[in-house]
């Protein structure tokens, strides 16, 4: 198991993440121009996000194993007619 890890009795294996440090917040690294076409107020809630969970956000570009998503499938069609009501024409 690697560092970050530990195993949980209840939950199995539980991720411990560690907190990278930076010296650049997300808002700083942000093209201004990219953000042209929203209004002030919003580039400021934007940028007010990023860097409050600036722990979220990294440079590095990659895949992230840490969970697998399966979904079950069926070799049956289930299709369903939102409001399609039988015997009305």
């Amino acid at each position: 198991m690697c560092s970050h890890c530990r195993k949980d009795a209840e939950f199995g294996r539980v991720l411990t993440l560690v907190p990278v440090v930076s010296s650049v917040l997300p808002s700083q690294r942000v093209d201004q121009d990219k953000l042209t076409h929203l209004r002030v107020s919003k580039r400021t809630q934007l940028c007010q996000l990023l860097d409050e969970f600036a722990d979220c956000f990294v440079d590095k570009l990659g895949l992230c194993d840490v969970i697998t998503h399966r979904i079950q499938t069926t070799s049956s069609p289930s299709v369903s007619r939102a409001g399609c009501v039988q015997g009305r024409g």
